[in-house]
């Protein structure tokens, strides 16, 4: 289970990391230790397909033939889903309710690639906390209540200084999707915790990639 790590990396690699990145070296460990052997044949579910990351990683998995459910706010996939191993799906993390059907016990991961949209149509219910901060707690409690292995989150690069220029700006720029990214962290980090989640056999990694670009790739040997 491994390459859903790999995928991750390849997806953003693709995107163009930038100098900045960094994927913590207990990411890798975390995801390939103690994950089932029956997981590897399991789909997994990428939430936010529609972004620039979820697309690569949806792209990536199906490359390496592991099967896998793109979905997406609207139900419609602008990605490449003519191989038997993509199935598409209306996935929002908004609407608690449309993820009971996806997030199951015959799900072998989950990547959280969703965050807040910036159009003006969808603020009102795509906003910072909604997304970021309370969307991944409902998915947090799927995964654990399904007994889904392994959660992965794409969080990002600043979020551990709140006094970086970086943060400020993202923050203020974003109707304060810093301040819940942290917060959606924070409390995932406590679900996981909380007593008898680990002996279940379930387990989460947070990514917290630089900026990511559509320029073309450097590869996996340009990340510091």
């Amino acid at each position: 289970m491994r390459v859903l790590l790999l995928a991750l990396v390849h997806a953003c690699s693709a995107l163009r990391i930038s100098r900045r990145t960094a994927f913590g070296a207990g990411a890798a460990s975390a995801l390939g230790r103690s994950l089932p052997a029956s997981a590897a044949t399991k789909p997994v579910v990428v939430l936010g397909a529609n972004g620039g990351t979820g697309l690569e990683c949806v792209k990536y998995l199906a490359s390496k033939g592991i099967s896998c459910v793109a979905a997406t706010r609207s139900g419609d996939f602008v990605g490449d889903a003519s191989s038997k191993l993509v199935s598409v799906a209306r996935g929002d993390v908004t609407d608690p309710p449309s993820l009971a059907s996806l997030i199951t016990r015959t799900t072998g991961a989950v990547i959280y690639a969703a965050s807040a949209s910036r159009s003006k149509e969808a603020k009102k219910s795509s906003n910072a906390k909604a997304v970021d901060r309370d969307g991944l707690v409902d998915v947090a409690k799927l995964c654990i209540a399904n007994d889904v292995p392994r959660l992965v989150v794409v969080s990002s690069g600043g979020v551990s200084k709140p006094s970086s220029a970086v943060y400020i700006f993202l923050n203020l720029a974003a109707g304060g999707i810093m301040d819940a990214k942290i917060a959606g962290e924070d409390a995932l980090r406590r679900l996981y915790a909380a007593p008898g989640v680990a002996e279940r056999g379930v387990g989460y990694t947070v990514v917290r990639p630089g900026g990511l670009l559509r320029d073309a790739g450097l590869g996996v040997s340009a990340v510091e």
